[in-house]
């Protein structure tokens, strides 16, 4: 089990996880690549952290975690927009 961050390293995190997604969601409207090695753990961890967490610092959370969201699903349209209409379409 990972080690227990208290609330600021916490949202510290959340806050880096947050700039990393918002610069990959650039990155990718600007055709480049994004290195993504590593972000399953990290936001494994990062997930595993919020719910072990007192409720009350869950709550804490949540304006964090709804900012995180709204970033991962820009640089899903970014990567959506990027694809070709003809694959979209299928044979």
């Amino acid at each position: 089990m990972p080690k227990a961050l208290n609330l600021q390293e916490t949202l510290n995190e959340l806050h880096a996880l947050a700039a990393f997604f918002l610069n990959a969601e650039a990155t990718i409207k600007d055709g480049g690549a994004i290195d993504m090695s590593g972000m399953d753990e990290r936001v494994t961890v990062m997930c595993e952290m919020v719910q072990n967490a007192p409720i009350e610092q869950q709550q804490l959370y949540l304006p964090e975690l709804t900012t995180l969201l709204t970033l991962l699903d820009a640089c899903e349209q970014a990567i959506h927009n990027m694809t070709p209409a003809s694959e979209d379409s299928g044979p």
